[in-house]
């Protein structure tokens, strides 16, 4: 993609109490590829490019650590980012079987689980020694996991999203080298292409990509999981690929609707759309989305870019500044905003960038798809 230079004409959507959906054309000027935002510039801090990170989707970040699951080449591999000016690969895993596919990451103490969509696996590899990892257990299941993507921990459970089975299902990890399916809830409409997972209190939110839908289930008891209501838009919502949770909002990127929105998730049986950004150069092919404060980083597959969007109004969102960078972006996949920095996994590279809209906090503090306890 060119350096984007001149005038760039955002598409805002926005919801009112009284007036439904409206839509507003703001205009923009971006003057470069690396745009000052907040109260300094965005620039890249450090890199890692390998072969090995070809078809990088997803990863986690834990400690000095950063684990990352290569679709690709089967494989997860693991950077120490100590030092974010000179992140190294210091251990990787391949295997055909339990990492086909490798696709969502959550690390938890010792073990690191990753989905392996190709294989309807969740497997569970041991990181004690991150120059050495090996695979711990795991579990398939044609139906239940078929091309198992989303993951998120809770407890003794974890949670995933089968994409090819329209379904979540619940995982017992309690023994990780042993994990066993406890249950499962499939939807044709509801969870028909079921994506991004994301999990707050008692309740699963997963985008549906093919139906256009953010649905939200109860899963107060792991044993029986019950969808308490969902909320489709074909523009809004179009291709919902990845949803993050921050207070009484849920935050969507729209992969086919080249969209970002925002939507009320605070009451248990209704959601309600509040704000949404269509941008097809900025957000074309949106892929993941993560909050920090008072802003969302949202990464563009198709054109190998990373937005920043302003999220301090929820009803009229507005992207402040974003990088693009063909090298170190192409297919930019998850995002992790953390510390000063910004965590970006992409085809072959795994790159670290200044953030000036950091809020001042410790390195490593940062919500995480991982919930400690179970009540």
């Amino acid at each position: 993609m060119k350096k984007l230079f001149g005038l760039i004409t955002a598409l805002v959507l926005f919801v009112s109490f009284s007036s439904g959906i409206a839509a507003q054309e703001v205009s923009k000027k971006y003057k470069s590829s690396y745009q000052s935002v907040c109260a300094g510039t965005i620039s890249l801090k450090g890199k890692v490019q390998s072969p090995t990170l070809n078809g990088s989707i997803g990863f986690d970040l834990a400690d000095n650590y950063v684990y990352v699951a290569n679709s690709n080449t089967s494989t997860l591999s693991i950077i120490d980012v100590s030092n974010p000016a000179q992140p190294l690969m210091v251990g990787s895993i391949n295997s055909v079987t339990e990492l086909s596919g490798a696709f969502s990451v959550v690390a938890a103490g010792r073990y690191v689980f990753v989905t392996a969509s190709s294989s309807n696996r969740l497997t569970v590899v041991d990181v004690s020694n991150p120059a050495a990892p090996f695979i711990a257990g795991g579990v398939n299941d044609s139906v239940r996991l078929n091309a198992v993507r989303g993951l998120s921990l809770s407890g003794r459970y974890a949670f995933v999203t089968a994409f090819g089975g329209n379904r979540l299902t619940v995982i017992d990890i309690s023994a990780p080298t042993m994990p066993v399916i406890v249950s499962s809830i499939n939807d044709a409409d509801a969870l028909a292409g079921a994506d991004g997972l994301f999990i707050s209190d008692k309740y699963a939110y997963v985008a549906a990509n093919f139906s256009n839908h953010l649905t939200k289930i109860n899963i107060a008891n792991p044993f029986a999981p019950s969808l308490t209501n969902s909320i489709g838009d074909v523009i809004n919502l179009g291709g919902a690929r990845d949803v993050f949770v921050s207070g009484k909002n849920a935050f969507v990127a729209g992969q086919s609707g080249n969209t970002f929105c925002i939507v009320d998730v605070a009451m248990p049986r209704r959601s309600r759309l509040r704000g949404a950004i269509q941008d097809g150069t900025l957000l074309n092919g949106a892929k993941h989305v993560f909050i920090r404060g008072s802003y969302a980083y949202v990464t563009s597959n198709n054109n190998n870019v990373l937005a920043i969007i302003d999220i301090s109004n929820i009803y009229a969102p507005a992207i402040v500044g974003f990088i693009d960078d063909d090298a170190n972006l192409l297919q930019a996949r998850k995002v992790i905003a953390a510390g000063a920095y910004i965590y970006v996994a992409a085809h072959g590279v795994f790159s670290i960038w200044n953030n000036p809209c950091a809020q001042t906090e410790s390195a490593f503090s940062f919500q995480r798809n991982v919930q400690t306890a179970w009540n």
